[in-house]
C-alpha cells in the first residue's frame, strides 16, 4: 500500500491514520482516528496497536499504557470521564492482577 516511512491515509469508513508504515502496515509511532470518535496515539506493530499508547474513547474515558497485538495488556491506567481511575495490570483487554481503583469520593481499593 505505502512505501516505508511517514504517510497519512483516510479509509472509506471515515477512519484516518497518520504515522509510520513498514511493509505496507502501520508500524512505529502514529495516530489513528476512528470514524466512531475514538482516537489512539502511540505505537503500532504489524498493523495493530502495539507498545505504549493512549486511547481516548468517544465518551471521554482514557486508557494510557501498554498494548499487545491491539489489546490492553501489561501496565496501564484507565481514567473514566466521571473521574474514577484504575491503575494496574491488564490482560486480554481486561483489568487483571494487581491494581488500584480510585473512586470519585477519594476511597481507594487495592
Amino acid at each position: 500500500m505505502f512505501a516505508d516511512g511517514y504517510h497519512a491515509h483516510s479509509y472509506p469508513s471515515g477512519s484516518r491514520y497518520e504515522g509510520n508504515w513498514k511493509g505496507g502496515k502501520k508500524h512505529g509511532k502514529g495516530t489513528y482516528v476512528y470514524a466512531g470518535g475514538g482516537r489512539y496515539i502511540g505505537e503500532f506493530g504489524d498493523d495493530k496497536r502495539h507498545g505504549r499508547g493512549k486511547y481516548i474513547y468517544p465518551d471521554g474515558d482514557i486508557y494510557e499504557g501498554d498494548f499487545v497485538s491491539g489489546r490492553r495488556e501489561g501496565k496501564g491506567k484507565y481514567t473514566y470521564a466521571k473521574g474514577e481511575e484504575y491503575e494496574g495490570e491488564w490482560l486480554a483487554d481486561r483489568m487483571h492482577g494487581h491494581g488500584k481503583y480510585k473512586y470519585v469520593t477519594g476511597k481507594v481499593y487495592t
